[in-house]
């Protein structure tokens, strides 16, 4: 498959570059995979490299259809002609089993990132929001994208309004893993999607990390069948289709998606890598889920939930699971 595939012939030049970026992608995954290398740049060379096949196979949706009407901007910016904007919306705001969710979008940070004033003048408008160590991260990236930086400062707006911090509280960055640091008491996750961003928030009753929680957002359109044999196992290839209301290829990203939320939960607790194949999920119509672990470690977790929705264009899955011992964490 991938020595045929480089004989593609387009005009495309965009599908070209589509075609370069997964194959090297893959090609470094194999060289990874036969050295040693820490559990968190595993995480993402593989969740980077799935999204590369998404991108190659199907196109990713450049723009985002209009939402629903009650989508509600939440703050005004200033545009470089002087204008204002209604330029940051809460897409939604909606309680889970496992915490609650808030949704922010913003068409184009890319002009504002370039305006590096943010890190110069006090007034500026994302300090209304934004911790000024958060402010200075988001700018300071070094070798990040635009849509990197956009989807921390995103993905932190949200999960600042969902825990109630003011600017002057603690900033929200990242540990040594890439996860959110929240302030005592809480537990979080974060996903983004191109220009929408999505923080899960709960509660912690105790001072000891012994529960994860998850959250992932996905499209839900598309289809996205030829990722199947990468991210599902033979049983669930073969129970495709048995989800009332979604498709058999939707379904392939709808059990990408729970699995991403589970890996969230997990590796607080865990602090390692679990592929694809080491779990099976199963969507069921009422949202809930049932869920398998194959991996080492795996009979140290219980109370493992996993939920679901169709949320406008999108698939939002949230997961949450409990370690039965401290003393077995890893």
């Amino acid at each position: 498959m991938l020595a045929t595939s480089w004989l593609c012939v387009t005009e495309d030049s965009n599908w070209r570059k589509r075609q370069i970026r997964f194959h090297l992608r893959s090609f470094f995954l194999l060289l990874l995979l036969k050295s040693s290398m820490t559990t968190t740049f595993a995480f993402t060379i593989r969740k980077q490299l799935i999204r590369s096949q998404l991108q190659f196979y199907s196109g990713w949706p450049q723009k985002h259809p209009s939402y629903a009407s009650s989508a509600q901007p939440i703050v005004q910016t200033n545009n470089f002609d002087g204008t204002r904007s209604d330029a940051f919306v809460e897409l939604f705001d909606l309680e889970v089993p496992e915490g609650r969710c808030l949704a922010i979008s913003y068409d184009n940070l890319a002009p504002i990132l370039q305006d590096t004033s943010a890190t110069t003048t006090a007034n500026h408008w994302l300090y209304a929001h934004l911790h000024p160590d958060e402010v200075a991260y988001a700018f300071n990236m070094q070798g990040a994208s635009s849509s990197y930086q956009q989807s921390f400062i995103l993905g932190r707006m949200a999960m600042r309004t969902l825990i109630g911090l003011n600017v002057d509280d603690c900033p929200i960055l990242k540990d040594e893993h890439g996860r959110p640091t929240l302030p005592s008491g809480y537990l979080g996750s974060i996903s983004h999607k191109k220009t929408t961003a999505v923080a899960l928030v709960a509660r912690r009753d105790n001072s000891k990390l012994d529960v994860g929680i998850g959250v992932d957002l996905e499209y839900a359109t598309g289809n996205k069948a030829s990722i199947a044999k990468r991210v599902l196992t033979k049983d669930e290839i073969r129970s495709l289709g048995q989800v009332e209301g979604v498709s058999a290829s939707e379904e392939v990203l709808l059990r990408f998606s729970m699995k991403e939320s589970l890996y969230k939960a997990m590796h607080p607790l865990l602090t390692q890598y679990a592929g694809f194949q080491e779990v099976r999920v199963q969507p069921l119509s009422d949202g809930s889920a049932s869920v398998d672990f194959y991996f080492k470690g795996a009979e140290h977790l219980c109370d493992v939930t996993c939920h679901w929705r169709r949320v406008g264009e999108f698939f939002l899955s949230s997961a949450s699971l409990k370690l039965k011992d401290m003393s077995k964490r890893l």
